[in-house]
C-alpha cells in the first residue's frame, strides 16, 4: 500500500510539473514582453516593443491605471486621458487611445491595422482629419495615407525623417510609460523568447 502511495505520489506531482511549466513560461514571457522585447537582436527598422506592447496588452502591469468599467483601464495625467482596450467584444483586438481634455479635436490611436495587407496602425487625428501610419507584423512602417474627413479614400504620403519623427513622438505619447515602468522579470527566460520571436524581426 505505501508504494502503491507513493506512486501515486510521484505521478500525480509529474503532471502538475508538466501541466504548470507551460502555463508558468508563457505567463512569464507575456508578463515581461516589454523587458524581453527591449533585449531582443533585431533589423533596425523593426520594432519589437511596439509589437510587445499591442499584443500582451491585457498581460503587463500598467501603472497607476484603473478599470474604466468596461474592458479596459484608463489613465487620468491632468489634460490627458489614456485608455487601455483589450478584448473587445471577445476579438482579442487591443488598442491605445490618447484623448486631450484640453484639446478634444485631437487624438492618437494606436491599433490592428484597418489595411488588412498591413498589421499594426497609428491614427493622428486633428479636427476629424486622420494621418494614418501602417506597419507590418515586425512594426515596420510601410506606408502613410492622410483622410480628410470628408473624404472616402486616404491620400498616400511619402516615408521621410520627418514622419519617422512623429512616429516616434506618437509611440512616446501612447505607451512610453510603460516602458519606462517595465518589470524585469525574477526568472529570465530571454534565450527563450529570443527563440521564439527573433525571426520575426530579422
Amino acid at each position: 500500500m505505501k508504494r502503491f502511495l507513493i506512486v501515486i505520489g510521484i505521478t500525480l506531482g509529474s503532471l502538475l510539473v508538466i501541466v504548470i511549466t507551460p502555463l508558468y513560461i508563457w505567463s512569464n514571457l507575456e508578463q515581461y514582453s516589454i523587458y524581453y522585447a527591449q533585449h531582443l537582436p533585431h533589423k533596425t527598422e523593426t520594432d519589437p516593443v511596439m509589437v510587445a506592447v499591442i499584443s500582451n496588452l491585457d498581460s503587463i502591469d500598467i501603472p497607476n491605471a484603473k478599470d474604466n468599467g468596461g474592458n479596459g483601464l484608463i489613465l487620468k495625467e491632468g489634460a490627458t486621458e489614456i485608455f487601455y482596450y483589450f478584448d473587445i467584444d471577445g476579438l482579442k483586438s487591443s488598442y491605445i487611445s490618447i484623448d486631450y481634455n484640453d484639446n478634444p479635436e485631437v487624438n492618437i490611436i494606436f491599433k490592428r491595422a484597418s489595411i488588412p495587407k498591413y498589421r499594426y496602425e497609428i491614427d493622428y487625428i486633428k479636427d476629424g482629419n486622420t494621418q494614418a501610419y501602417y506597419f507590418d507584423k515586425s512594426a515596420r512602417l510601410k506606408e502613410i495615407q492622410k483622410w480628410k474627413k470628408t473624404d472616402y479614400e486616404g491620400i498616400s504620403q511619402a516615408i521621410t525623417d520627418s514622419s519617422l519623427k512623429n512616429v516616434k513622438n506618437y509611440q512616446n505619447q501612447l505607451y512610453g510609460e510603460l516602458v519606462k515602468q517595465r518589470e524585469v522579470p525574477k526568472i529570465n527566460l530571454q534565450s527563450l523568447y529570443n527563440l521564439v520571436n527573433e525571426g520575426k524581426f530579422n
